[in-house]
């Protein structure tokens, strides 16, 4: 997200993306263009070093994992608005957010 590439951006987050479009939402690229409009320039700089704490992650019996937005640990405040928390799964060898 912090470089805006929206095209990996729809890769990394295509499950979760395709279960909004069938809730009707818009298509990824463009609703992630949208999302990355809703965010300002320092935030997207702050993403470009961040990282998670991982005590605040809960990992799923089925090994997916929970990452709450208050685990990202930046130079800039997130919040469950600015960023959402979102789950992930591990699938053909990469992550994928799923929710």
């Amino acid at each position: 997200m912090s470089r805006s590439d929206v095209k990996t951006m729809c890769v990394i987050g295509g499950p979760a993306a395709k279960k909004a479009e069938d809730e009707g939402f818009g298509k990824c690229r463009t609703t992630f263009a949208i999302t990355l409009s809703m965010i300002s320039d320092a935030q997207l700089k702050a993403l470009r070093t961040a990282t998670v704490d991982k005590s605040k992650v809960t990992r799923r019996a089925n090994g997916d994992v929970d990452i709450p937005a208050r685990a990202v640990v930046a130079d800039v405040r997130f919040t469950a608005h600015d960023l959402s928390d979102m789950t992930l799964s591990y699938r053909h060898g990469n992550w994928f957010i799923i929710d």
